[in-house]
């Protein structure tokens, strides 16, 4: 059986329409390519509680031996600003206790 991937992203305001479907076909490209079987993805998507995807994936990666890896298709998934995004990975590596993968730097 292959390791878990897991996917997150995240959907602001002003991300293009076709962010979410486009960076699940990365993950799911990525997964197979990397020997990856794809779990769950995680879509932040809710403006008033932003977080909720985030903590789920985190709890998902806790509870789930199965689980390698969490990937994000751009490092804009974790936060518009490089210290964020630095910060929200480290968060993710802990919390998580897996790698954390960035597929691309930019949008």
């Amino acid at each position: 059986m292959n390791p878990v991937l897991l996917g997150y992203q995240c959907v602001r305001l002003d991300t293009p329409k076709d962010h979410v479907a486009k960076g699940h076909r990365s993950l799911a490209t990525f997964a197979t390519r990397e020997g990856f079987a794809l779990g769950t993805c995680f879509v932040d998507a809710n403006v008033n509680d932003q977080a909720a995807a985030f903590a789920a994936v985190i709890e998902l990666a806790r509870s789930t031996e199965e689980v390698e890896a969490i990937a994000v298709p751009t490092a804009q998934d974790l936060g518009r600003d490089p210290s964020v995004q630095l910060s929200m990975r480290r968060r993710l590596e802990r919390e998580a206790g897996v790698r954390v993968l960035i597929l691309a730097s930019g949008s």
